[in-house]
């Protein structure tokens, strides 16, 4: 595994720098390393892939007490979503990260942008509010573009969001608190088009998706004493959609942050989709795969789906339904429904299920 190295700008200068691994993908029985929803192109055995033109993290947090250790004390954690970005002019990795601390028993929120050319490590031709810097590591250069924005005060319970979109070349960074979204950096990649890619091999490394808390600093693993709230992971295409499938932990996926741990993070699927996170164990489980569950009623069918906010296409009897959210309860007299699901990540299709149902009289 090669180091990146990648300073973290943060405010009120409660962070210095984050080390980046790009380390190849694994599911080993080795600690965790960041907690939160990952989507590695896979599912189990089963391997999919798809492009999208965003992506976004929301997290919900009524209570939080943390704090990182190392060589010493921090009183600060990250939260960063990560993608691959791929096209004609190249393979990139960003960063969107909220840096979340606690001063005095007040919190406070910034958010910090990075970017690297996956294709040629050492060169980076791009344009933003930020700046293109140089790092000297393991004998050559690595170039890195970074940038930076101070959130100001947080009062909890709060609604935070990361998110991450493409139009053309132009990649847009964006956070959100309690609904209010800003873009504080919009970087110009070379000419071309490009997407977010998920499940592709890039440059020697399977490209993933993730919504993780981590420490802010190489060798510091963060500590969570007190978290109650809730996380949701999206991508876009033609709509924001949940994952086909999703991991509660990244272990050694291609951007695993390999030494900033995350401990104490304990997470579970809710029937509504959203991933609740309390204080607890960290441990890597598989948080949803794809599945459908179709139950006959007294003049319905109601279908449940797992994602319930995935890219679901639902037939009847050939007849394709509206499923906004799930469950649905689909209308239907007496006699047998034959009912086909098929989800779809971006323009693949990674599940087909069907059923035969009866629906008494």
């Amino acid at each position: 595994m090669r180091p990146l190295r990648v300073a973290l700008i943060a405010a009120l200068g409660a962070l210095a720098a984050a080390y980046v691994y790009l380390a190849g993908m694994g599911l080993g029985d080795s600690e965790p390393l960041a907690a939160g929803i990952v989507d590695l192109g896979a599912c189990g055995p089963y391997n999919y892939a798809y492009n999208a033109t965003g992506a976004m993290g929301l997290l919900y947090l009524a209570n939080a007490s943390f704090y990182s250790y190392g060589p010493s004390r921090s009183n600060s954690i990250g939260i960063q979503l990560n993608v691959y970005i791929a096209g004609g002019g190249g393979a990139y990795w960003a960063q969107d990260v909220l840096i979340l601390s606690r001063i005095n028993g007040t919190y406070y929120l910034a958010a910090a942008d990075y970017l690297y050319n996956l294709s040629d490590l050492s060169s980076l031709s791009v344009k933003g509010h930020g700046g293109v810097v140089e790092e000297a590591r393991g004998g050559r250069v690595i170039r890195l573009y970074q940038f930076s924005a101070t959130a100001g005060p947080l009062d909890l319970p709060a609604t935070l969001g990361a998110r991450i979109f493409i139009n053309g070349s132009a990649v847009y960074f964006s956070y959100m608190v309690d609904g209010a979204w800003r873009v504080y950096d919009v970087v110009q990649l070379p000419e071309g088009a490009y997407s977010i890619s998920v499940g592709q091999e890039l440059y020697g490394r399977r490209a993933d998706l993730e919504w993780v808390v981590v420490g802010p600093q190489e060798g510091y693993a963060a500590y969570i004493e007190r978290w109650s709230g809730w996380a949701q992971l999206f991508y876009y295409y033609g709509g924001w959609r949940q994952p086909p499938c999703a991991y509660s932990a990244a272990q050694a996926p291609s951007t695993a942050e390999s030494t900033d741990a995350a401990h104490g993070l304990a997470e579970y699927l809710t029937p509504s989709g959203e991933v609740a996170q309390a204080a607890g164990p960290t441990e890597l489980a598989l948080l949803w795969r794809p599945s459908l569950e179709v139950e006959p009623a007294a003049g319905a069918i109601v279908i449940t789906a797992y994602p319930p906010l995935g890219d679901w296409h639902i037939y009847v009897n050939g007849t394709p339904i509206e499923a906004p959210g799930f469950p649905v309860e689909v209308p239907a007299g007496p006699g047998v429904y034959y009912i086909r699901a098929e989800l779809y990540a971006g323009s693949a299709e990674v599940y087909k299920a069907d059923y035969l149902v009866t629906v008494p009289g």
